[in-house]
């Protein structure tokens, strides 16, 4: 995926602005929504448990690219589903990594992809 970039003014590298959303809904940027607060926006990334239609009204918006991850209350059993609970998406550009802390700690499979 290709993404527009512009260069930081501050220190003239290459800068994507992201908005990230995980598990629950912002008040602040929804329920007083305001064009400002995301404006040049480059990609949106949903780390899971939101509402499709909080999604889609942030990606309407935009008019940007969301990046979905399913979050463990999105499809029941989750590793039914997934498989491993600790992954890596790699790519020429970038890496994505997803550690499961559901029970609010990580375990050593997890903690192995962060030190590759």
């Amino acid at each position: 995926m290709k993404m527009k970039r512009e260069p930081d003014n501050k220190n003239g590298k290459d800068m994507i602005k992201i908005l990230l959303f995980a598990d629950h809904k912002s008040k602040l940027l929804y329920d007083y929504y305001d064009p400002e607060r995301i404006k040049d926006i480059d990609l949106i990334i949903s780390c899971g448990d939101l509402p499709q239609e909080y999604l889609s009204f942030f990606v309407t918006l935009c008019n940007v690219p969301l990046l979905y991850i399913r979050g463990n209350h999105d499809t029941g059993a989750y590793s039914d589903y997934f498989g491993l609970k600790n992954y890596a998406l790699l790519t020429d550009d970038f890496a994505v990594i997803v550690l499961d802390n559901a029970v609010r700690s990580f375990e050593e499979e997890g903690l192995l992809l962060l030190r590759q």
